[in-house]
C-alpha cells in the first residue's frame, strides 16, 4: 500500500505516522504553571512525539500540535513562559499514572496532585522532578518553532541543564564510564493507536571496525 500525504488530512497523516514510527520513547514533562496564585501549580503530560538530538548543545526535543479544542497546549504555553522544565522518563511501574496526565484537565489544576504524584527538589532547578521517575532532565528552553497551518505544530528544544538517574539502574565499569541497565527500569514506549511497547528484547552487537 502507498500513501500520498497530500491526499491527506492531519489525522490521517498523525495515525500513520504513529503506527510506523515505533517504538518512541515517552517524555514525561513538567511545567510550573503561570497562574499568578500563591500557591504554585504543575502541568505534567506525556509527548511521545520526542527525542535526544544534540550533544553540543545537550538537546531534547519534542513535538507539539494543538489540544482538541484547537487551542495551544499547556506545556507550550508554560514552556514559552516559565522558559524552565523537567523532563522524566518513566518506568514501567509508573505507565497507568502516565497514561493518567494526558487528561485535558482545566489550566493551572496540576496533574501532580491529580494523581498522587510527590515532587522533590531538583537541584538548583526552578522546576521539582517526580521523586519515583527513575530519570529526569532539568531543562531550559533553548528555541522553539511553529509550522503548518495557522502555526498549529510546532517544536521546542529543550537544553540539559542536569541530569538525574536512579542510583539502582546504573554502575561504572572499571574505566569510570556510567552504564544504565534499561531493563532494571524498563521504560514504557509508545506504539500506535492504544499500544504501549513495556517490555524490551536486548541483543548487542558490535560495530565493524574502522577501516
Amino acid at each position: 500500500m502507498q500513501f500520498d500525504f497530500s491526499q491527506l488530512n492531519q489525522n490521517e497523516r498523525y495515525h500513520l505516522m504513529t503506527q510506523t514510527v515505533v517504538p518512541r520513547p515517552i517524555a514525561w514533562v513538567l511545567t510550573p504553571n503561570n497562574n499568578n496564585q500563591t500557591d504554585e501549580t504543575f502541568n505534567l503530560a506525556p509527548f511521545s512525539f520526542f527525542n535526544a538530538i544534540s550533544a553540543e548543545p545537550a538537546l531534547l526535543v519534542l513535538g507539539f500540535t494543538l489540544k482538541s479544542d484547537g487551542s495551544a497546549k499547556d506545556t507550550w504555553e508554560n514552556l514559552l513562559a516559565q522558559k524552565s522544565c523537567t523532563i522524566h522518563m518513566a518506568d514501567g511501574a509508573q505507565l497507568d499514572a502516565l497514561i493518567k496526565t494526558s487528561a485535558e484537565l482545566p489550566y493551572g489544576q496540576s496533574e501532580v496532585t491529580a494523581n498522587n504524584l510527590e515532587l522533590t527538589p531538583f537541584q538548583e532547578h526552578p522546576v521539582p522532578r517526580i521523586k519515583a521517575a527513575p530519570v529526569a532532565f532539568a531543562c531550559k528552553l533553548h528555541s522553539y518553532q511553529t509550522f503548518g497551518k495557522k502555526g498549529g505544530s510546532g517544536v521546542v528544544f529543550c537544553e540539559i541543564i542536569h541530569i538525574y538517574i536512579r542510583d539502582t539502574i546504573c554502575t561504572k565499569t572499571a574505566q569510570g564510564r556510567l552504564v544504565v541497565d534499561v531493563a532494571k527500569y524498563m521504560p514504557p514506549a509508545r506504539l500506535g493507536g492504544l499500544n504501549y511497547a513495556t517490555a524490551l528484547h536486548i541483543e548487542q552487537r558490535t560495530r565493524p571496525e574502522k577501516a
